[in-house]
């Protein structure tokens, strides 16, 4: 009923991706993650490839202000996800005076979820880390999500 985080299901779907995809890293903010990261440390292929990612403006503004230039010339698509189009409408890049980027919410309604923007930016961001860009995502059709 969405009350509650379903820790098990997350898990097993994180494997899942794993044994289809070619997983570089698996961002996770380390606040009320301790739990997760411990299940997913377990396994020896995933334990290596997670990488603790603080949601604060100095993680945050690069890889936003990358991701918002990618879409702006149709360099990121998203499959048409109902649900994530929803959230990055519910994403406001709210700029402090030193021009540091940050995600919020448009509204104060706590039924508005901006969970999908801040993952695609967490994406964003560990690819801007990795030294090698080349596959999948920097080629003339951009970003994709899963």
């Amino acid at each position: 009923d969405g009350n509650m985080t379903d820790y098990e299901h997350i898990e097993k779907r994180i494997l899942e991706i794993a044994k289809e995809y070619d997983v570089r890293s698996i961002s996770f903010d380390p606040f009320q993650a301790t739990y997760l990261q411990t299940r997913i440390a377990k396994n020896e292929a995933l334990a290596s490839k997670l990488v603790s990612f603080q949601m604060n403006r100095q993680n945050l503004s690069d890889p936003m202000n990358e991701l918002e230039g990618r879409v702006a010339n149709g360099q990121y698509w998203h499959s048409n996800n109902s649900c994530l189009t929803w959230m990055v409408g519910n994403t406001k890049n709210l700029i402090n005076g030193g021009g540091q980027s940050y995600p919020l919410k448009e509204s104060k309604d706590k039924k508005c979820h901006i969970d999908g923007s801040v993952t695609a930016i967490m994406g964003v961001a560990r690819w801007l880390a990795d030294d090698e860009k080349e596959q999948p995502y920097n080629n003339e059709r951009g970003f994709r999500t899963l």
